[in-house]
């Protein structure tokens, strides 16, 4: 499966056990950005943030930089369920890519709640 395909299967077919079935499995694709993809994806069917914070906090430590950043959008998204990765989080506002600081300072405001966004 691709990433593509999680995410296609999940807006076809959200509510299906199979979808979250899969997207579980993809969650130990080699690939990072099916593991990415996968957990992203299982956040927004609400799945309990001890099923995708390790997988998102993980791979806050890959080599390329678009999946850092990836994994920081995620841990946006689960704003104060991610506190646990707070030090990673804040370790990457000194990334040496830009857009990684960027994600990392975002990440850091939504998970301590530090702006509202309005």
């Amino acid at each position: 499966m691709s990433a593509a395909a999680a995410q296609a299967l999940v807006t076809a077919a959200p509510s299906e056990p199979e979808t979250r079935d899969l997207l579980h499995q993809a969650l130990q694709d080699q690939r990072a950005a099916m593991r990415l993809a996968a957990a992203r994806a299982l956040w927004r069917m609400k799945a309990p943030a001890v099923e995708v914070l390790p997988v998102l906090t993980a791979l806050l430590n890959h080599k390329l930089a678009s999946t850092r950043a990836g994994a920081l959008n995620g841990l946006s998204e689960m704003g104060r369920a991610a506190r646990s990765s707070v030090s990673e989080v804040q370790r990457l506002t000194l990334d040496e890519n830009e857009a990684v600081r960027r994600a990392a300072a975002a990440a850091l405001s939504s998970i301590t709640g530090a702006a509202q966004s309005s």
